[in-house]
């Protein structure tokens, strides 16, 4: 994807101070971003920019400007589609991570109840992923992806399904810091409560988030009227988002690209966020920015091997300098 000379360039929007890193990083997403759209058409699967995705397409044209990830959501059937064919149709360099992971390893120690693709930090060196990228040195860079879960109409059966997925939700939150029998405890009592019997092995934890899933996933669209993330569905504080409003799509500016929304964002926002046309800065639900720990050990990487330079400087200078890349070797 080409970028306009200057996009790489500390920039000032909302009061807010841009680095040039970030948009290096928001350039390496926007890169998996057009990948995922492309595995979508060929599908003809429906998916949208959602929370803060969702809120910079509207109201920024681009990234909330102290926001650095992408969010996207498809409903059930085509996240299930999706998820079934990334692993065959990702080009080299690029992993499935999550729930839905092909790698044992990646999907057996999740801690996310959704899927990721990000870039395989083991397929390339530091100098090839800087050019492949934009300048971005961090591998494993992500894209999320959330499924939407319809909710059943008959307030009953909602009621069920929300004490279910609240006791697996609260019990895979407090999971590896439970002692072993308490923890043994709660996993019987969500066994009695589904009528299941999950494994005391390696898979539990996995098989805590493949129960939740299965769980939110049993209603179709003509059993409800509202659909949600399966983790929002449990809590009262929570309003759940009407299955009309992902009926259509329209494409909206997204920095240099457009991205799919929902016809509905105006109601999708208001419901998430009230008066979304005000910005409100640092309200992201993680650490910003994402790459600050890799950026202090390439800092250091870089001292160590005798340049003195800044990260940029280092970054716009590649080819003329030759980093000792241990990840890679």
């Amino acid at each position: 994807m080409e970028f306009p000379e200057g996009f790489f360039q500390d920039e000032y929007r909302c009061d807010f101070l841009i680095p040039e890193l970030m948009k290096r990083a928001w350039a390496a997403e926007i890169e998996i971003l057009e990948i995922i759209d492309n595995i979508c058409q060929k599908y003809h699967l429906q998916y949208f920019a959602d929370y803060g995705t969702l809120l910079g397409a509207v109201r920024h044209q681009g990234f909330i400007p102290w926001d650095d990830d992408i969010d996207i959501t498809l409903k059930r059937n085509d996240y299930n589609t999706l998820v079934s064919v990334l692993p065959k149709e990702l080009p080299k360099g690029f992993l499935v991570d999550g729930l839905h992971a092909p790698d044992p390893t990646l999907r057996l120690h999740t801690n996310i109840g959704h899927t990721s693709v990000k870039t395989d930090s083991g397929y390339w060196s530091l100098t090839d992923y800087i050019k492949r990228f934009h300048g971005f040195p961090f591998r494993g860079t992500s894209i999320d992806i959330f499924p939407l879960d319809y909710i059943p109409r008959d307030p009953d059966t909602a009621l069920i399904e929300k004490f279910l997925l609240q006791s697996i939700l609260s019990l895979l939150h407090d999971y590896d810091t439970l002692p072993e029998d308490i923890r043994e405890s709660r996993l019987s009592d969500v066994e009695t409560n589904a009528a299941v019997k999950l494994p005391r092995n390696e898979t539990t934890k996995w098989s805590l988030f493949h129960l939740m899933e299965s769980l939110a996933s049993m209603f179709d669209e003509n059993e409800c009227d509202e659909l949600d993330y399966c983790f929002r569905i449990p809590y009262d504080d929570k309003l759940h988002l009407k299955k009309e409003w992902y009926n259509e799509t329209v494409f909206l500016p997204f920095e240099v690209c457009k991205i799919a929304v929902p016809k509905n964002f105006h109601e999708i926002l208001t419901s998430y966020y009230g008066d979304y046309k005000t910005p409100v800065k640092f309200t992201q639900a993680h650490d910003y920015p994402f790459y600050a720990k890799g950026e202090q050990e390439l800092k250091e990487t870089l001292a160590q091997q005798g340049f003195s330079g800044s990260i940029n400087d280092f970054i716009r200078n590649i080819d003329s300098f030759h980093i000792i890349d241990s990840k890679h070797e």
